[in-house]
């Protein structure tokens, strides 16, 4: 029997985390990668679209955790990064 209150609260849960996280690191592409406007847009997009194919490499490491195992993991990677930003001043780090 599935327990639909915990299925929904962890996906909320889940989507609320990925949010914030987006929210801190986006904003952090065009002030410190990018300079704050001195560099191409073709270089911050392309920094970004690195970042974000390169989570697939680690696809073919995935299988034996199963779907809900994945969503552990991934919540707790952006619980901890989300924490570990708390505890620097930005900068770098923020990136």
């Amino acid at each position: 029997m599935r327990r639909p209150f915990l299925t929904a609260a962890g996906t909320a849960l889940g989507v609320v985390l990925l949010t914030d996280v987006l929210r801190v690191w986006l904003p952090s592409i065009i002030t410190i990668f990018g300079q704050a406007a001195s560099t191409p847009a073709e270089l911050m997009g392309g920094f970004a679209l690195l970042w974000f194919v390169g989570a697939f490499a680690v696809v073919p490491l995935l299988p034996p955790l199963g779907p809900r195992g994945v969503a552990v993991a991934a919540g707790i990677v952006l619980a901890g990064c989300r924490i570990g930003l708390l505890a620097t001043g930005g900068g770098q780090a923020q990136l």
